[in-house]
C-alpha cells in the first residue's frame, strides 16, 4: 500500500510503526483493516472508493485470493417493517429495503409495525440474518453520537490531561437526550470544531426522524460502511512472505507459520531475534515438523474446513491419517445405509474411500474401493484453492464448485460438474481475479488429462504444469 497507493497508516501499532518508520497518526481513517478469524485474511470496514482501490491493488499483486462483499452495509440506518414477532423469545424478523431481512433482539413489538434501526452485526452465513438494534448511533471523525441515551465518554487510548479536558469539554457540548464518545481523532481539534460536528450529527438525526415519519416503506435512510472479506490462501502467504521479506528478513513459510495459531506465532516472533545465529531453512523444518507431529499425527481423524463461494462453511471428517508427509492420505469405510451417488457410479455401505491431499494443491482427490473385492470403483477429483493448514489438525479448502469423476468398472468417459453455489460471473462480481480463473482452466485440463491417462492419486501443485 505505501509503494502504490496515496495512503496514510492511522492509528498503526508498535510492530508496524517500528518496521515501516511510521509516526502516531490519530486522524480520521477511510478504512479500518483487521485478521479474520483464525488469520484466514483480513476484514476491511469503510468507504466503498477507498476500500475499492486496496481491493484492486491486492488483487493485482496476490491474484490468488478471494473476495466476498457484504451486500449490507455496516452501521447502515433503515426504516424497517416487522415480518414476524416471537413474543416469549422477544425478537423480531424486519423487512429492510424490500429485498434484505434482520434480525432485532430484546424488543417489544406487532407485525407491520416500522422500526427505525441501524445493523450492527453482519455474516455471510445463509441462515443467519443481518442484527440489527434500534440504539442508533451516528459517527463523525471525531464523536459518535448516540440516540437515547446519557454520557460522555472517551477513547481509551486518549490518557492523562488530555483525557480530563475532553470529558469536560464533551459534558459542555452533549445534546439533550444524547451520549456521546469522544475519538481518538479528537486528541488534537479546537471546541468550536467538535461543536461544528456534534450539531452536524444532530441535524442529520433529525432528517432521518423526519423521513421516517413521512412514509411506512422499508428504506435506507443513512448509508453506512463497505464491509469485505479477502481470503488469503497457502499460495497468497508465499507472496506475502516475499513482499514481506522486501522490508525485514522474512523466513520461508512465514505467514504460514503465523496464521496457524497463537502458538506458532509466538513461538516464530521469538525465533525472529535469532535469524543471524540460526540457519533459516533449519528453522523452517522444524517449524514444520512440530506442526505435523503435534497436529497431524498418523491414526487420527483428518477435518477439512470447506468455505463455499456463497459464503457458507462447512467442516468435514475426511477419515484417518494414514500418511501425513508432503501429501497426507486418509482412509475410512463408508457405513451409512443409502447408498453415495455419484454422476457415473455409486458408493455403498461397506465400501472404502481414499482421500488425498496437501496443503498448497489445487486438488483433493478421492478414491472409492469396493469393501469385499477391493476393486476400484471410481474416482473423484474436487477443485479448490491452494489448500492450507488450519489450526487443530485441520485444512482449510476455499471450493470452487467444480468435481470430475471417473467410473473404473467401464468405459465411461470423464464427467466435469460444476456445483453452482454462486459459482457463476466469479469474474464479472469481483470475487476472483481474471488471473485465478485462468489457473482455474489450466487446473481443470490437468485433471481431464490425468483421469484419462489413469494417473493415480491425481495432485496439481501449479497450474502451469
Amino acid at each position: 500500500m505505501s509503494d502504490n497507493l496515496d495512503v496514510t497508516f492511522v492509528s498503526p501499532n508498535t510492530k508496524m510503526k517500528n518496521i515501516l518508520s511510521l509516526e502516531d497518526n490519530f486522524n480520521p481513517h477511510d478504512v479500518h483493516l483487521s485478521d479474520l478469524d483464525q488469520r484466514a485474511g483480513i476484514l476491511m470496514k469503510g468507504a466503498a472508493p477507498a476500500v475499492n482501490e486496496i481491493i484492486d491493488l491486492i488483487r493485482e499483486r496476490i491474484p490468488c485470493t478471494v473476495t466476498f462483499k457484504h451486500p449490507i452495509q455496516q452501521d447502515s440506518v433503515y426504516l424497517t417493517t416487522v415480518l414476524k414477532y416471537i413474543s416469549r423469545k422477544r425478537f423480531a424478523v424486519i423487512d429492510l429495503d424490500g429485498r434484505s431481512r434482520g434480525i432485532v433482539f430484546n424488543i417489544k413489538c406487532q407485525v407491520g409495525d416500522n422500526l427505525l434501526v441501524q445493523v450492527k452485526e453482519l455474516t455471510k452465513e445463509i441462515d443467519k440474518l443481518p442484527v440489527c438494534s434500534t440504539a442508533v448511533s451516528l459517527t463523525g471523525n471525531f464523536v459518535i453520537l448516540e440516540e437515547g441515551v446519557s454520557f460522555v465518554r472517551v477513547s481509551r487510548k486518549i490518557k492523562g490531561e488530555d483525557r480530563k479536558r475532553l470529558h469536560q469539554l464533551g459534558k459542555k457540548l452533549v445534546p439533550e437526550n444524547f451520549g456521546i464518545i469522544i475519538r481518538t481523532s479528537a486528541l488534537e481539534i479546537q471546541e468550536d470544531e467538535l461543536a461544528a460536528e456534534i450539531s452536524q450529527l444532530t441535524k442529520l438525526w433529525e432528517r432521518v426522524t423526519e423521513d421516517a415519519i413521512e412514509t411506512s416503506n422499508p428504506k435506507r435512510l443513512i448509508s453506512g460502511d463497505f464491509l469485505v472479506e479477502i481470503l488469503f490462501t497457502h499460495e497468497s502467504k508465499s507472496i506475502l512472505d516475499t513482499l514481506r521479506n522486501g522490508v525485514i528478513p522474512t523466513l520461508r513459510n512465514y505467514h504460514q507459520f503465523k496464521a496457524y495459531s497463537m502458538a506458532s506465532g509466538f513461538t516464530l516472533d521469538f525465533i525472529q531475534n535469532f535469524l543471524d545465529r540460526l540457519e533459516p531453512e533449519e528453522i523452517n523444518h522444524h517449524m514444520s515438523a512440530m506442526i505435523i507431529e503435534r497436529d497431524y499425527p498418523v491414526n487420527n481423524h483428518l477435518k477439512v474446513e470447506f468455505k463455499f463461494l456463497d459464503g457458507t462453511r462447512e467442516e468435514l471428517v475426511v477419515g484417518d491419517l494414514i500418511a501425513n508427509q508432503e501429501l497426507f492420505i486418509t482412509r475410512r469405510v463408508f457405513d451409512y445405509k443409502p447408498k453415495l451417488s455419484f454422476p457415473n457410479f455409486e458408493v455403498s455401505q461397506g465400501d472404502i474411500f481414499e482421500v488425498y491431499l496437501s496443503p498448497g494443491s489445487w486438488t483433493i482427490y478421492y478414491k472409492y474401493i469396493n469393501g469385499s473385492t477391493d476393486e476400484l470403483i471410481g474416482e473423484r477429483v474436487q477443485i479448490v484453492l491452494p489448500l492450507d493448514y488450519a489450526f487443530r489438525g485441520r485444512i482449510r479448502a476455499i471450493d470452487m464448485g467444480m468435481n470430475l469423476y471417473k467410473n473404473s468398472a467401464s468405459n465411461s468417459p470423464v464427467v466435469h460438474q460444476i456445483i453452482d453455489r454462486s459459482r457463476s460471473d466469479l469474474v464479472e462480481r469481483g470475487i476472483i481475479s481474471a488471473e485465478l480463473d485462468q489457473d482455474l482452466g489450466s487446473v481443470l485440463q490437468q485433471i481431464i488429462t490425468a483421469l484419462d491417462a489413469d494417473v493415480s492419486p491425481i495432485h496439481v501443485l501449479n497450474p502451469a504444469t
